[in-house]
Protein backbone atom coordinates (compact mmCIF):
# COMPACT_ATOMS: atom_id res chain seq x y z
CA UNK A 1 0.00 0.00 0.00
CA UNK A 2 2.53 3.03 0.81
CA UNK A 3 4.63 1.65 -2.23
CA UNK A 4 1.48 1.69 -4.64
CA UNK A 5 1.08 5.34 -3.30
CA UNK A 6 -2.67 4.81 -0.76
CA UNK A 7 -1.37 8.08 1.25
CA UNK A 8 -3.94 10.58 3.26
CA UNK A 9 -7.08 11.94 2.54
CA UNK A 10 -7.53 9.33 0.09
CA UNK A 11 -11.12 7.95 -0.52
CA UNK A 12 -10.63 3.88 -1.07
CA UNK A 13 -12.57 1.25 -1.60
CA UNK A 14 -12.20 -2.17 -0.36
CA UNK A 15 -13.10 -5.24 -2.40
CA UNK A 16 -14.23 -8.39 -0.60
CA UNK A 17 -13.51 -6.67 2.61
CA UNK A 18 -14.50 -9.64 4.56
CA UNK A 19 -14.39 -8.91 8.33
CA UNK A 20 -12.39 -5.61 7.94
CA UNK A 21 -8.55 -6.91 8.37
CA UNK A 22 -7.71 -4.54 4.99
CA UNK A 23 -9.90 -2.02 6.13
CA UNK A 24 -7.82 -1.41 9.32
CA UNK A 25 -4.73 -1.15 7.44
CA UNK A 26 -6.23 1.49 4.97
CA UNK A 27 -7.63 3.45 7.80
CA UNK A 28 -4.28 3.54 8.85
CA UNK A 29 -3.41 4.96 5.72
CA UNK A 30 -5.97 7.62 4.63
CA UNK A 31 -5.96 9.50 7.93
CA UNK A 32 -8.72 11.87 9.40
CA UNK A 33 -9.45 13.14 6.11
CA UNK A 34 -10.01 9.77 4.18
CA UNK A 35 -13.03 7.36 3.69
CA UNK A 36 -13.18 3.54 3.46
CA UNK A 37 -15.43 2.16 1.75
CA UNK A 38 -16.00 -1.97 2.04
CA UNK A 39 -17.51 -4.23 -0.12
CA UNK A 40 -18.73 -8.01 0.32
CA UNK A 41 -21.51 -10.23 -0.83
CA UNK A 42 -21.50 -11.90 2.94
CA UNK A 43 -23.69 -9.82 5.44
CA UNK A 44 -21.85 -11.63 8.65
CA UNK A 45 -18.67 -10.87 7.32
CA UNK A 46 -19.77 -7.08 6.88
CA UNK A 47 -20.95 -7.58 10.19
CA UNK A 48 -18.08 -8.55 11.34
CA UNK A 49 -16.20 -5.60 9.42
CA UNK A 50 -18.03 -3.01 11.32
CA UNK A 51 -17.20 -4.60 14.36
CA UNK A 52 -13.92 -4.76 13.98
CA UNK A 53 -14.10 -1.09 12.72
CA UNK A 54 -16.06 1.29 14.77
CA UNK A 55 -14.87 4.35 12.96
CA UNK A 56 -17.00 6.81 11.43
CA UNK A 57 -14.47 6.95 8.37
CA UNK A 58 -15.84 3.50 6.98
CA UNK A 59 -18.58 2.65 5.60
CA UNK A 60 -19.51 -1.47 4.81
CA UNK A 61 -21.94 -2.12 1.97
CA UNK A 62 -23.59 -5.78 0.98
CA UNK A 63 -22.70 -5.87 -2.77
CA UNK A 64 -21.87 -9.20 -5.10
CA UNK A 65 -18.49 -8.47 -7.08
CA UNK A 66 -19.63 -10.97 -10.10
CA UNK A 67 -23.29 -8.42 -10.91
CA UNK A 68 -23.66 -5.07 -11.62
CA UNK A 69 -22.17 -2.50 -8.15
CA UNK A 70 -24.38 -0.52 -6.76
CA UNK A 71 -24.04 3.18 -6.41
CA UNK A 72 -20.19 3.88 -4.24
CA UNK A 73 -19.34 7.18 -5.86
CA UNK A 74 -15.83 7.75 -7.08
CA UNK A 75 -12.49 6.42 -5.47
CA UNK A 76 -8.64 7.05 -5.29
CA UNK A 77 -7.72 3.88 -4.58
CA UNK A 78 -9.10 0.29 -5.27
CA UNK A 79 -7.49 -2.46 -2.99
CA UNK A 80 -8.82 -5.86 -2.57
CA UNK A 81 -6.78 -8.95 -1.03
CA UNK A 82 -7.29 -12.38 -2.26
CA UNK A 83 -10.67 -11.50 -3.68
CA UNK A 84 -10.33 -11.78 -7.37
CA UNK A 85 -9.48 -15.70 -7.27
CA UNK A 86 -13.46 -16.32 -6.04
CA UNK A 87 -14.88 -14.47 -9.17
CA UNK A 88 -16.11 -15.67 -12.12
CA UNK A 89 -14.40 -13.41 -14.73
CA UNK A 90 -12.18 -11.39 -12.84
CA UNK A 91 -11.48 -8.83 -15.67
CA UNK A 92 -14.61 -8.30 -16.24
CA UNK A 93 -15.40 -7.72 -12.57
CA UNK A 94 -12.17 -5.01 -12.32
CA UNK A 95 -12.92 -2.77 -15.37
CA UNK A 96 -16.26 -2.33 -13.55
CA UNK A 97 -14.36 -1.42 -10.58
CA UNK A 98 -11.86 0.58 -12.07
CA UNK A 99 -14.52 3.16 -13.56
CA UNK A 100 -14.88 3.84 -10.17
CA UNK A 101 -11.38 5.18 -10.37
CA UNK A 102 -9.93 8.98 -10.36
CA UNK A 103 -8.11 9.64 -13.43
CA UNK A 104 -4.36 8.59 -11.84
CA UNK A 105 -6.14 6.65 -8.86
CA UNK A 106 -4.58 3.59 -7.88
CA UNK A 107 -5.45 -0.29 -8.44
CA UNK A 108 -3.83 -2.82 -6.10
CA UNK A 109 -4.45 -6.40 -5.53
CA UNK A 110 -3.07 -9.59 -4.05
CA UNK A 111 -3.52 -12.96 -5.10
CA UNK A 112 -2.05 -16.20 -4.33
CA UNK A 113 -0.10 -18.60 -6.17
CA UNK A 114 0.51 -22.14 -4.88
CA UNK A 115 3.38 -24.25 -6.32
CA UNK A 116 2.21 -27.99 -6.22
CA UNK A 117 4.98 -29.72 -6.91
CA UNK A 118 6.18 -32.46 -4.56
CA UNK A 119 9.04 -31.31 -1.79
CA UNK A 120 9.60 -34.85 -0.07
CA UNK A 121 8.31 -33.28 3.19
CA UNK A 122 5.18 -35.21 3.16
CA UNK A 123 3.38 -34.10 6.01
CA UNK A 124 3.79 -30.53 4.59
CA UNK A 125 2.75 -31.53 1.39
CA UNK A 126 -0.17 -33.16 2.83
CA UNK A 127 -1.39 -29.70 4.60
CA UNK A 128 -0.54 -27.43 0.88
CA UNK A 129 -2.85 -30.46 -1.04
CA UNK A 130 -5.37 -30.04 1.73
CA UNK A 131 -5.13 -26.18 0.86
CA UNK A 132 -5.82 -26.49 -3.05
CA UNK A 133 -8.34 -28.94 -2.36
CA UNK A 134 -10.57 -26.26 -0.35
CA UNK A 135 -9.78 -23.74 -2.79
CA UNK A 136 -11.61 -26.17 -5.58
CA UNK A 137 -14.10 -27.05 -3.00
CA UNK A 138 -14.63 -23.46 -3.05
CA UNK A 139 -14.42 -22.63 -7.01
CA UNK A 140 -11.24 -20.73 -6.60
CA UNK A 141 -7.91 -20.41 -8.52
CA UNK A 142 -4.81 -21.04 -6.25
CA UNK A 143 -2.70 -19.69 -9.12
CA UNK A 144 -4.62 -16.27 -9.79
CA UNK A 145 -1.33 -14.69 -8.94
CA UNK A 146 0.77 -15.78 -12.24
CA UNK A 147 -2.49 -14.05 -13.84
CA UNK A 148 -2.43 -10.64 -12.76
CA UNK A 149 -1.11 -8.93 -15.40
CA UNK A 150 -3.12 -10.64 -17.71
CA UNK A 151 -5.91 -9.49 -15.66
CA UNK A 152 -5.02 -5.71 -15.40
CA UNK A 153 -4.35 -5.56 -19.03
CA UNK A 154 -7.88 -7.19 -20.01
CA UNK A 155 -9.52 -4.35 -17.99
CA UNK A 156 -8.05 -1.33 -19.51
CA UNK A 157 -4.59 -0.90 -16.52
CA UNK A 158 -1.22 -0.27 -17.66
CA UNK A 159 0.73 -3.24 -16.49
CA UNK A 160 1.07 -3.44 -13.10
CA UNK A 161 4.31 -3.92 -10.81
CA UNK A 162 4.27 -7.15 -9.08
CA UNK A 163 5.82 -8.34 -5.62
CA UNK A 164 5.59 -11.29 -3.91
CA UNK A 165 6.39 -12.71 -0.39
CA UNK A 166 6.62 -16.42 0.22
CA UNK A 167 6.09 -17.44 4.10
CA UNK A 168 9.55 -19.91 5.26
CA UNK A 169 9.39 -22.02 7.60
CA UNK A 170 13.13 -23.40 8.25
CA UNK A 171 14.53 -26.19 10.56
CA UNK A 172 15.05 -25.06 13.77
CA UNK A 173 12.58 -21.87 13.56
CA UNK A 174 8.92 -21.52 14.02
CA UNK A 175 6.28 -21.08 11.87
CA UNK A 176 2.49 -20.33 11.33
CA UNK A 177 1.30 -23.45 9.38
CA UNK A 178 -0.07 -25.16 12.31
CA UNK A 179 -2.22 -21.87 13.46
CA UNK A 180 -3.27 -21.38 10.13
CA UNK A 181 -5.30 -24.69 9.98
CA UNK A 182 -6.36 -24.35 12.72
CA UNK A 183 -8.15 -21.18 11.60
CA UNK A 184 -9.63 -23.27 8.48
CA UNK A 185 -10.10 -26.29 10.03
CA UNK A 186 -13.66 -26.18 8.89
CA UNK A 187 -12.60 -25.58 5.53
CA UNK A 188 -9.95 -27.63 4.93
CA UNK A 189 -12.57 -30.13 6.03
CA UNK A 190 -14.88 -29.46 3.65
CA UNK A 191 -12.56 -29.71 1.03
CA UNK A 192 -11.92 -33.04 1.99
CA UNK A 193 -8.58 -33.03 4.69
CA UNK A 194 -8.98 -35.78 6.92
CA UNK A 195 -9.30 -35.79 10.90
CA UNK A 196 -5.98 -37.03 11.27
CA UNK A 197 -3.89 -34.44 8.85
CA UNK A 198 -6.44 -31.32 11.05
CA UNK A 199 -5.28 -32.82 14.61
CA UNK A 200 -3.86 -29.11 15.84
CA UNK A 201 -3.12 -30.30 19.24
CA UNK A 202 0.13 -32.25 17.90
CA UNK A 203 0.99 -30.59 14.16
CA UNK A 204 3.04 -28.22 15.09
CA UNK A 205 5.22 -30.55 16.51
CA UNK A 206 4.72 -32.95 13.65
CA UNK A 207 5.53 -30.44 11.13
CA UNK A 208 8.47 -28.84 12.77
CA UNK A 209 9.62 -32.62 13.26
CA UNK A 210 9.78 -33.48 9.64
CA UNK A 211 11.78 -30.42 8.42
CA UNK A 212 14.47 -31.09 11.29
CA UNK A 213 14.62 -34.76 10.35
CA UNK A 214 14.50 -33.87 6.70
CA UNK A 215 17.03 -30.56 7.02
CA UNK A 216 15.39 -29.04 4.41
CA UNK A 217 13.38 -25.11 4.30
CA UNK A 218 9.55 -25.23 3.55
CA UNK A 219 8.32 -22.50 1.01
CA UNK A 220 4.75 -21.92 1.37
CA UNK A 221 2.17 -20.40 -0.92
CA UNK A 222 3.51 -16.83 -2.77
CA UNK A 223 1.31 -13.96 -1.99
CA UNK A 224 1.88 -11.90 -5.41
CA UNK A 225 0.90 -7.95 -5.28
CA UNK A 226 0.25 -5.70 -8.49
CA UNK A 227 -0.77 -2.29 -8.37
CA UNK A 228 -0.73 0.01 -11.21
CA UNK A 229 -2.04 3.63 -11.75
CA UNK A 230 -5.00 4.53 -13.89
CA UNK A 231 -4.69 6.50 -16.96
CA UNK A 232 -6.60 9.61 -18.49
CA UNK A 233 -9.51 8.56 -19.79
CA UNK A 234 -11.02 9.64 -22.98
CA UNK A 235 -13.24 12.72 -23.16
CA UNK A 236 -16.22 10.47 -24.58
CA UNK A 237 -16.16 8.34 -21.22
CA UNK A 238 -15.14 10.29 -18.93
CA UNK A 239 -18.48 11.33 -18.04
CA UNK A 240 -19.95 7.85 -17.93
CA UNK A 241 -17.88 7.61 -14.27
CA UNK A 242 -19.73 7.89 -11.31
CA UNK A 243 -19.72 11.48 -9.50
Amino acid sequence: MDEAGVVPGMRVLDVGCGPGAVTALLLERVGPEGRVVGIDRAPPLLELAAARNPDPRATFVRADLDAALPELGAFDAVVGRRVLMYLKDPAATLARMVALVRPGGVVLFQELVIDTAPTGLRLHDALRDALVGMLAHESASWTLGRALPGIFRRAGLPAPVLRAEIGVAAPGQPDTLAARVGMMKERLAAGGASPELLDTDTLGARLHAEREEAGVAWLAEAAVVAWTRVGERPAHTAGQRHP
